[in-house]
């Protein structure tokens, strides 16, 4: 009873008088270095959630307004308008800590649960920014209005992967064509909770491999050069520290000649990797195949790159 006083002591109470006032943020818009691998810009159309309490309030309860916003070619939030309503974060005057999130969409905005916490799945481009100690006071004379600057970009939780399929320079098959109809991936992190505050995920113990995700858009480059890399679009995962081996199947297409005839074939490669994902950073699976006709895959090599928004990758595959 005594902690929960002298915390509720701690916390200034804005008094409920008078008009309220519109937020509205302007994004950072700095140049970001090599080293902030972590953080991001927001692109145009982002939607952002806005989530208000008051001074150094736990955020594992109630907040006291919230409101979705809309980043435009400014790099300026403004309250999201949905069917003339105006859908931004509205507060009386007085001091609020106020923490913005996103998933980095331009269709979702997270939302916390009822336990006030974001529950994040594989997939979502989750980023946070946190505002602390905001005096809330019009700033635009005669108008009930505030515009506030934020000091850093927002801060990336997840990861990214990207596959890449390539032939390698020497072939005891011929090969003529190559694509790659899927990759899919097991032993992914589970969702993941997140505080609205906080640094870092809520992991209490380790996490555990139940996610999956899938990789179908891959650029084909030169059709007709197997040696040129099948690089898949980036998919966007949670951090993950590799006690178990992450599961690939990769699905490929392979046009090659036998008995003097051309044959397509489906074949499907299902290596294991171990691999432990940071947050902020992007992994680079890079698998070069060796084609023995009709064999199975051999052996793989796995080597890890380091890349400007960092990466990783795999050599020497046979098929």
């Amino acid at each position: 009873m005594l902690l929960l006083l002298s915390a509720c002591q701690n916390e200034v109470i804005p008094e409920q008088t008078g008009d309220k006032i519109a937020l509205s943020f302007n994004l950072y818009w700095g140049e970001l270095t090599k080293a902030a691998n972590a953080t991001s810009l927001l692109p145009e159309g982002s939607k952002i959630r806005a989530y208000a309490y008051t001074k150094d309030a736990v955020t594992i309860n109630s907040p006291v307004g919230y409101g979705d916003y809309v980043v435009d070619a400014s790099g300026r939030a403004t309250a999201l308008q949905e069917n003339g309503v105006d859908k931004g974060l509205t507060l009386y005057r007085g001091n609020y800590d106020i923490y913005l999130v996103s998933y980095n969409d331009k269709n979702y905005v997270p939302e916390t649960a009822d336990d006030y916490l974001l529950h994040v799945s594989n997939g979502n481009d989750f980023m946070y920014s946190t505002l602390k100690g905001i005096t809330v006071q019009p700033t635009s004379g005669g108008k009930n209005m505030m515009s506030v600057d934020l000091p850093e970009p927002f801060t990336r939780l997840c990861s990214q992967v990207i596959v890449t399929v390539k032939a390698g320079d020497k072939q005891p098959v011929t090969v003529s064509g190559l694509s790659v109809s899927s990759v899919n991936i097991k032993k992914l992190s589970s969702d993941l909770s997140y505080q609205l505050g906080k640094t870092a995920w809520n992991i209490d113990s380790g996490i555990e491999q139940t996610g999956t995700g899938a990789l179908n858009t891959f650029t084909e480059g030169d059709v007709d050069n197997v040696k040129i890399p099948r690089v898949s679009d980036p998919l966007v995962v949670l951090p993950l520290v590799g006690t178990d081996p992450l599961e690939f199947e990769l699905n490929l297409n392979i046009g090659y000649t036998k008995g003097g005839t051309l044959v397509t074939k489906l074949f499907t490669y299902k290596p294991k990797v171990y691999k432990s994902f940071l947050p902020g950073m992007t992994y680079r699976f890079e698998f070069t195949l060796t084609f023995f006709g009709d064999a199975e895959i051999t052996n793989l090599e796995l080597a890890i790159l380091e890349y400007t928004t960092v990466t990783s990758s795999t050599d020497n595959v046979g098929i």
